[in-house]
């Protein structure tokens, strides 16, 4: 069992308190612990682009993030951006200025930096003033017209189908009770083709206290430490 110092997000200790192999312990600053031998101190942090190891977890390798002192993830708009836009920017797709429309406010430096790590820096974001715990975007992109539209598939497939947090609904009704409470995002796509060029458009939604937030945090701390990625994350939050 690790001690790890107790968060000053209640929500992120709500999370650990599931969680069966650690033990919050000391004054709250962070999600930081310690080694057993209490010789490396390690931690999580959230909107620092300056981290050797940032991003989103699902798009990073798990090898720097076991070795890492410190990770940072991204804030709410940052993650949504990644869900939605990070396979086509990783691919290096995208050929014109991304569009991104947000339910709720985002901080715009966020949702950059979730698409930076692919070379994307240039966005055009808009957001509403809504304060639902549920933030949704949709992102609209213009990319290389591929030569079959099951490789658009495949990219996404590749990046999350093995992954236990963002998942691909084209299904279910879209509605923010898919999300709400849990710690998992969740995602659908169109695509427009055209001769050159085509149009691909991708909902994504996560919970602010789930997947675009605290959640995700315990997610990273189990990949750094070499825990099951789901430890402490099953179900919903009260």
């Amino acid at each position: 069992m690790i001690a790890l110092s107790p968060s000053t997000d209640d929500v992120v200790n709500e999370w650990l308190s599931r969680h069966p192999l650690v033990h919050p312990t000391g004054t709250p600053i962070g999600l930081l612990w310690w080694t057993q031998n209490e010789t490396w101190e390690r931690d999580i942090v959230v909107g620092n682009p300056e981290t050797e190891v940032y991003g989103l977890t699902e798009l990073m390798d798990n090898n720097p993030m076991v070795c890492a002192d410190r990770v940072s993830l991204l804030g709410p708009g940052g993650t949504l951006a990644a869900i939605a836009l990070g396979p086509l920017a990783k691919a290096g797709l995208i050929l014109e200025t991304p569009v991104l429309q947000f339910t709720g406010p985002v901080s715009e430096s966020d949702v950059v930096d979730g698409l930076r790590p692919f070379g994307v820096t240039d966005v055009d974001v808009a957001q509403e003033p809504s304060e639902d715990r549920v933030l949704a975007v949709n992102a609209i992109a213009e990319i290389t017209t591929l030569d079959q539209p099951s490789l658009l598939d495949d990219l996404y497939e590749e990046a999350y189908g093995r992954q236990f947090f963002v998942n691909r609904n084209d299904d279910s009704t879209w509605d923010t009770a898919l999300v709400d409470r849990t710690p998992s995002a969740v995602y659908r796509l169109r695509w427009s083709p055209g001769d050159d060029r085509s149009l691909v458009t991708i909902q994504a939604m996560g919970d602010r206290f789930g997947k675009l937030g605290a959640a995700q945090i315990v997610h990273a701390f189990n990949v750094m430490v070499g825990y099951e990625e789901t430890l402490g994350l099953e179900g919903r939050l009260s």
